[in-house]
């Protein structure tokens, strides 16, 4: 068996050496018939009689009918071939390394619920042009704002207004009609009252902000629809652009729901829906004044 594999070897490669030789001879009686044509054809254009027209006939039959074709089938038309094979492979080689990447996309979940504090800070302290808040009430906001320690929220906030970086607060509205229907469904009988508290919370904080007058905006609305999830939202128009996204989910307290961590480099496609989402929300919004 050892003896016929290499007997099978040993005649592929003969084949393959004498295809290689073969065109290579090819090439050559081409080129010989090619320049013999062409000469015949020039010289007989300087000469007189039948037999130089007759020769001259001959030469352009044996470049133009037999050489040519021959070489543009050889040589042109293999470079083409190659030119063709090359960029197939460029096109199939980018569309894997496309597929490659958006297999690796994936979306960080905190299973547990609500992120610790410094957590949040970490998320928002590069910011750079737009900080954005969609809550119910946000009451866990005010609650960093006034409570905790100075150096621990509200200077890595501050320290994002001085550089220029807007935020844009956007709570339930209290006073429209969804807010009693809201409450009954999620048996609260305090979301009101919690609401009204933090918006006062937050007026304060607007003023004493607006009162530093820094470069950076503080402002606060009230929309009316019922509340879908709690979002914050680094930097949508930018590239290097974040969210945290958490549903409200019936019958489950909200420090509990998963957060969702969206980035839009790694999930533009779903990055995009939810900021159309805010924008659309933010369009019906009412400004706090």
């Amino acid at each position: 068996m050892i003896g016929d594999k290499k007997a099978i070897t040993a005649q592929s490669d003969f084949k393959v050496s004498l295809r290689k030789m073969t065109g290579r001879y090819q090439i050559l009686i081409t080129s010989f018939l090619f320049v013999i044509g062409i000469s015949l054809r020039i010289i007989s254009i300087y000469q007189t009689g039948a037999l130089w027209s007759i020769l001259g006939e001959i030469g352009t039959f044996i470049a133009a009918v037999i050489a040519i074709p021959f070489i543009y089938e050889k040589l042109v038309k293999t470079e083409e071939k190659q030119v063709f094979l090359s960029d197939l492979e460029d096109v199939l080689e980018n569309k894997l390394s496309a597929l490659s990447n958006s297999s690796n996309k994936k979306l960080r979940v905190v299973e547990e619920g609500r992120m610790a504090i410094m957590q949040k800070v970490e998320f928002i302290k590069d910011a750079k042009q737009e900080i954005i808040i969609l809550a119910t009430s946000a009451r866990s906001f005010v609650y960093y704002f006034e409570s905790r320690p100075y150096i621990e929220f509200k200077q890595p906030v501050v320290d994002a207004l001085k550089r220029g970086v807007n935020l844009s607060v956007y709570i339930f509205d209290p006073d429209c009609p969804n807010a009693l229907t809201y409450a009954t469904d999620r048996n609260d009988t305090e979301l009101i009252p919690k609401i009204n508290s933090a918006l006062e919370g937050f007026i304060k904080l607007r003023d004493e902000f607006m009162t530093a007058n820094y470069p950076g905006k503080f402002e606060l609305f009230r929309y009316s629809q019922l509340p879908a999830c709690y979002m914050l939202v680094v930097d949508p128009q930018e590239p290097q652009g974040r969210m945290h996204i958490s549903h409200y989910l019936h019958g489950l307290k909200h420090a509990d729901t998963p957060i969702i961590e969206v980035y839009k480099a790694e999930n533009p496609v779903l990055f995009d829906k939810y900021a159309d989402y805010v924008n659309r929300l933010a369009a019906t919004c009412k400004k706090v004044e």
